[in-house]
């Protein structure tokens, strides 16, 4: 099972990136939308 999200905004900041115990990719991102 897959979800996807577009999301259309500016960027407020440099996405946060950080692992989980289980070893995923988890990622922070502050959006400004319009």
């Amino acid at each position: 099972m897959v979800n996807k999200v577009t999301l259309i905004g500016y960027l407020g900041a440099d996405p946060e990136v950080r692992r989980i115990e289980n070893g995923a990719a988890v990622a922070r991102i502050r959006i400004a939308n319009f």
